[in-house]
């Protein structure tokens, strides 16, 4: 009697859905936080960002694209717009396109580190510990309307994640990444170190 399904090609399948089953909660979570990240830009009619800081953001960001280059000091703070003018240009986007788009896969990443650092706890444990992460309002204020503090967050969790897989030339090289974005946070984050 022939097989549908050959012995290889059935243990690809049982191997796959094991792996499902034992990361159901990860995709449950994922899907929850797709669903919040995207809620706010499905429901408005425009791709305006959300909030007064996103659009000072955009208007530098436009300014850099414009002039081919840094503008002068009349900004304070420029790494987070000339990261999203520099996706801009990569990727032929428009600019508010490109911060969407770029807060919403920094959104999707930081829950998938911080599901990966709560590794040592149980799966009820970190399931509902990523619940709580993905319904908080840091959560919702990082990755929608926080702009600027949501690079240097996404870089803290991976710090924390390559700390935990003892991996500390890679936490090394995250951890001057840190600054570049929000100085205050690499001065927070050193305080608690030491």
């Amino acid at each position: 009697m022939t097989s549908i399904v050959s012995n290889r090609r059935l243990s690809e399948l049982q191997r796959f859905s094991r792996l499902f089953v034992k990361e159901a909660n990860l995709t449950v979570i994922i899907l929850l936080a797709v669903a919040i990240l995207a809620a706010p830009y499905l429901l408005k009619d425009n791709d305006s960002p959300l909030g007064k800081e996103n659009y000072y953001n955009l208007i530098i960001a436009k300014d850099i694209l414009k002039e081919k280059g840094l503008v002068d000091e009349k900004y304070s703070d420029m790494s987070f717009p000339a990261l999203i003018a520099l996706i801009s240009f990569i990727f032929r986007l428009p600019v508010e396109i490109a911060m969407n788009v770029l807060l919403f896969l920094l959104g999707i990443a930081s829950v998938i580190l911080f599901y990966n650092i709560l590794r040592i706890y149980n799966s009820y444990i970190r399931f509902i510990s990523c619940l709580v992460f993905v319904f908080s309002p840091a959560f919702i204020y990082l990755f929608i309307e926080g702009g600027k503090y949501s690079v240097p967050f996404f870089f803290t969790l991976l710090l924390a994640y390559f700390i935990l897989k003892e991996r500390y030339i890679l936490a090394g090289i995250t951890f001057v990444f840190i600054p570049l974005f929000n100085i205050e946070s690499a001065v927070l984050i050193g305080l608690m170190v030491i």
